[in-house]
């Protein structure tokens, strides 16, 4: 058992992830041995469903529903807007292109020994954390879990609470290891089964490879995750990951890309993914984060991948076409 364990959380970003990593928190303080304070914020400029959200949980709570274990109500606490109170950790759970704004609007949680988790979804997001966090106190978090917004004050999530950490590369001093246990039991109390890696670059690129392959092709045939997995739609996820699995390699990674996406889209099954739901309701969604970045990346390596090309390109024109 690791020693001064974490006793105050701030979850940074009232979305699907951090609205379930906030129930199944809260969840973990029942059993729990030590006292702790979840809190659950939004930015200045919330939207319109993000602010509903956060007052149907400061009233009533947050229900979780879960198809593995009892549905629950959680109660975190609410904050509409940063505020300067100090947090043991902080969870970045934003979109990867809010992540600068949010990191510098929350700042004053942060002190020199708050430790910093970002779960946003990318490649190199650690980077775009303000300049001003030290990045000694900076790990990388990949949920491996499906979760859904079904309506203000709800959430869905499919399959098992699972959790990859990896430390920043800043090295491997007694500080950071420290560190790196305390988030650890953090999230083991709070029900999640984790797992840890060494090399976060690895790490963020075999949640990426999930995220450019699963989200804008479902997204495309505006279906679930587990449908991809069904004929027809399946030849062409598979020769997806083929022209992603070119990429992979060209980066010297060592990922099989067909067998982990095909994974994450049987835990999954029941999930519409964040960009899918983006889509459908008009909002700016991580396409050109990931796919974008797939074909950018892809330039840098010489490589060409048309499928991704034209997904880019189809999902484009919807996007434009939602913007009228």
């Amino acid at each position: 058992m690791t020693s001064n364990p974490i006793q105050s959380v701030l979850i940074v970003g009232p979305g699907a992830v951090g609205s379930m990593l906030a129930a199944n928190s809260c969840m973990g303080l029942s059993g729990g041995l030590y006292p702790m304070k979840i809190r659950l914020a939004g930015s200045e400029n919330l939207s319109i469903f993000s602010r509903l959200h956060l007052e149907k949980i400061n009233s009533v709570g947050l229900f979780l529903k879960s198809n593995i274990k009892k549905s629950s109500i959680a109660k975190p606490n609410v904050e509409f807007s940063p505020s300067s109170e100090k947090a043991d950790l902080v969870i970045f759970a934003v979109k990867v292109f809010d992540l600068v704004e949010a990191s510098k609007m929350f700042l004053p949680s942060i002190s020199s020994s708050t430790i910093v988790l970002v779960v946003s979804n990318g490649l190199g997001v650690s980077e775009k954390l303000d300049e001003n966090i030290d990045r000694n106190n900076c790990f990388r978090g990949l949920i491996e879990t499906g979760c859904e917004l079904v309506g203000s004050g709800e959430i869905v999530q499919h399959g098992e609470s699972r959790l990859e950490l990896s430390p920043n590369d800043a090295g491997q001093s007694c500080c950071i290891q420290n560190a790196f246990e305390k988030i650890e039991f953090f999230f083991q109390n709070s029900g999640f089964k984790v797992s840890t890696c060494d090399n976060s670059r690895l790490s963020e690129w075999k949640k990426f490879i999930v995220n450019s392959s699963i989200n804008p092709l479902a997204t495309l045939f505006e279906c679930k995750n587990g449908d991809l997995l069904r004929e027809p739609i399946i030849y062409i996820l598979s020769e997806l990951c083929s022209e992603i699995q070119q990429l992979v390699d060209s980066e010297k990674l060592s990922i099989d890309v067909r067998a982990k996406v095909l994974k994450i889209a049987r835990n999954t099954y029941e999930n519409q993914n964040s960009m899918l739901k983006s889509f459908l309701k008009r909002r700016k969604s991580e396409l050109q984060e990931f796919t974008g970045e797939i074909l950018r990346l892809a330039v840098s390596n010489e490589l060409h991948l048309p499928l991704n090309k034209f997904l880019f390109n189809a999902l484009r024109i919807i996007e434009d076409r939602n913007k009228m």
